[in-house]
């Protein structure tokens, strides 16, 4: 078993020997881990030391990039062999929104008209909205163009398996009878379920929704 009294010893050792504190409490979190776990499983009766106090941190550094870094970042993404890095880092640089984030945009989750972004999935597994200045709605506007060889490409050049049947004809109601059981499929049909799919494919890589 091992007493409070150890733990906050250890602790001490630990800060004399030069460890920083947020160290400390990460070491301390994995003990508290493995006691409560123990407790759990009925190896042990209590975690004694699981009201220990962490040690404080001290707050992280706030840096923002300058504009000569910025430009530097941006003429770098320029040369890169990724034909859309540029565009995700203005996007990143204008909204905040982590890598995730951005990955994880489609069409339909950015409202094009009221300049927001609907972030379904974050952190902290709250939907949040974002809005977007003209420097990221432009770059969000050149991965829907597909001008830059990314994620979205425009439904005249998805590939033939995911096109609807009979893609030239404009009718929408015009049907064709299977030859199994005579049922009635509308081109208008076909051509809706491709919409509601395209809708779905992300801004930024090369994978279609599954």
């Amino acid at each position: 078993m091992i007493a409070r009294a150890q733990a906050e010893s250890y602790v001490s050792q630990r800060i004399q020997q030069g460890a920083a504190a947020s160290t400390v409490n990460r070491e301390m979190t994995v003990l508290k881990h493995m006691l409560a776990r123990a407790v759990s499983w009925e190896y042990l009766g209590t975690n004694r030391v699981a009201g220990l106090k962490p040690l404080r941190e001290p707050s992280g550094r706030t840096r923002f990039l300058s504009l000569e870094e910025i430009e530097r970042l941006l003429a770098a993404c320029e040369d890169s062999i990724s034909p859309c890095l540029r565009s995700f880092v203005v996007v990143a640089l204008n909204t905040g929104m982590r890598r995730n984030e951005i990955l994880e945009l489609t069409r339909r989750s950015v409202d094009w008209v009221n300049r927001v972004a609907t972030l379904a999935d974050t952190k902290n597994g709250e939907a949040r909205y974002v809005y977007l200045n003209d420097a990221a709605l432009e770059a969000l506007r050149r991965q829907l163009s597909g001008d830059v060889g990314c994620r979205c490409p425009r439904p005249a050049i998805a590939p033939r398996s995911q096109r609807p049947a009979h893609d030239d004809e404009i009718q929408p109601f015009v049907g064709s009878v299977s030859a199994s059981g005579g049922e009635r499929r509308s081109t208008w049909s076909r051509r809706a379920a491709w919409a509601v799919g395209y809708e779905s494919w992300h801004l930024f890589g090369t994978r279609a929704p599954e």
